[in-house]
């Protein structure tokens, strides 16, 4: 799945605001034509766990990049859980019935995963997207791939996500 902002309905949906992006990052606000995203048939979802939030990749981490042009019954960006519409295409792209049901699975017991001895930063960028806060916009990819700029080295295992519980 491509992030939803990047179909080329998007501009019906939400508003881009271009002067407020960090000039290098501009390209994760490219839009893309069926050719190369398939909607499958769903609607643009402003719920969408796969919705940049409002402030992504923000110059000052305050100024708004995406805004929305619609009330809408969840916050832009949510990381809670997939939406109605992400299910439907999860379903759609699967060819899942969706009133059948499946096994309840079986727990297995697996071995802890030994921590990684190695604390790097992957892209260039990282120092200066944890001094944008992005170390707690985007935790899941923050602090795999930018662990020096997160201050991920030698730490004990913390919740970063405020969406945790």
């Amino acid at each position: 799945f491509w992030h939803e902002q990047s179909r080329y309905d998007r501009d019906d949906n939400v508003r881009i605001m271009w002067n407020n992006i960090i000039q290098s990052m501009t390209f994760n606000f490219l839009k893309y034509d069926l050719t190369k995203i398939d909607h499958l048939n769903a609607p643009y979802d402003t719920c969408s766990i796969m919705h940049y939030g409002p402030t992504a990749f923000s110059r000052d981490s305050r100024s708004p990049t995406i805004i929305q042009k619609y009330k809408s019954s969840c916050q832009l960006g949510q990381r809670k859980g997939f939406s109605d519409v992400d299910v439907m295409k999860i379903n759609t792209l699967y060819q899942c019935n969706i009133g059948s049901t499946t096994q309840r699975p079986i727990a297995t017991t697996m071995s802890p995963l030994k921590p990684s001895t190695k604390c790097v930063d992957t892209n260039k960028f990282c120092a200066s997207w944890a001094t944008q806060g992005e170390c707690e916009k985007n935790p899941a990819w923050m602090l795999k791939y930018c662990q020096i700029s997160c201050k991920e080295c030698g730490n004990q295992c913390v919740d970063h996500n405020p969406f945790c519980e």
